[in-house]
């Protein structure tokens, strides 16, 4: 059987008839980086190319990303609460799988606060979405 630990510290057994039978996928395909993706909410109308720029900004200066790939940003609409905002996500590779949680964190921590600083209105919506 494979073993696996999971990012909560929980152990998942998988028998080998499994792989052998069902589909089996994985996010990283067993290379230490892997691609992270975190959405952040601004108000409608907000200029998405500032947006864009501070958020990759704030993703190529994190101490967990690996730069040998690429800081992409994918903008969105969504509805938050009763009301249409719309959503930036980052799409950012994380240097070691082990810190995708530390990674996530920083990008949600970095990328609420410059955006609170620098994007009119985002104090409206009370989050960037995580």
């Amino acid at each position: 059987s494979v073993r696996l630990v999971t990012l909560d510290d929980n152990l998942v057994t998988i028998p080998n008839s499994r792989f052998l039978t069902d589909a089996v996928s994985s996010g990283n395909a067993g290379a230490l980086d892997m691609m992270i993706v975190v959405p952040f909410s601004v108000p409608l109308g907000s200029d998405l190319d500032r947006v864009r720029r501070i958020l990759e900004e704030v993703a190529a200066t994190s101490p967990f990303v690996y730069l040998d790939k690429p800081v992409v940003t994918v903008a969105s609409e969504a509805w938050h609460e009763r009301f249409l905002v719309q959503v930036v996500s980052v799409k950012a590779y994380v240097f070691d799988v082990r810190y995708e949680k530390a990674f996530q964190t920083d990008l949600i921590t970095r990328g609420r606060a410059a955006l609170l600083d620098e994007v009119p209105g985002c104090d409206r919506l009370g989050h960037a979405k995580a």
